[in-house]
């Protein structure tokens, strides 16, 4: 959704149920210097749910998630511009979503699917493992 500098110092799992992301400094696709995938998960979360044999239908909440905000992006739109008016510009903001959402597909299969193909893609790619090494890195010399 535009939220960035996703990565495992940024999010911590409460009262070992509850998934919540922390540090919310760069908005509407504003990146760090070095940044990670735009959904980040981490891996230790995957392992975790594939041994329960869960994460495929894991993948396919969080795929039906994103439908529902994508089908409600008009309202989500009108209450960002508002909590963020001069903030972010409202181009961004407006771009942002639009692009986030994927508005420009008319199918909200394909959106489903897309979204669901990033999930793995993201997971695994380069860029993920590079700010997770930085990250480590970072946190051993301070």
């Amino acid at each position: 959704m535009g939220i960035r500098d996703r990565h495992k110092d940024n999010m911590l799992i409460k009262d070992n149920t509850t998934f919540v992301h922390i540090d919310f400094g760069y908005l509407f696709n504003e990146k760090t210097w070095f940044d990670a995938p735009s959904l980040a998960i981490p891996g230790g979360l995957k392992t975790k749910l594939e041994s329960k044999g869960k994460w495929e239908e894991f993948k396919n909440l969080m795929a039906d998630a994103y439908l529902l905000l994508r089908r409600n992006s008009g309202m989500i739109s009108n209450i960002c511009l508002k909590l963020f008016k001069g903030i972010s510009p409202t181009e961004v903001v407006e771009n942002q979503l639009y692009t986030a959402f994927q508005m420009f597909k008319t199918s909200e299969d394909m959106a489903w699917k897309d979204f669901k193909d990033s999930i793995d893609r993201d997971l695994t790619s380069l860029q993920k493992k590079l700010k997770d090494v930085v990250h480590k890195i970072e946190s051993q010399s301070n």
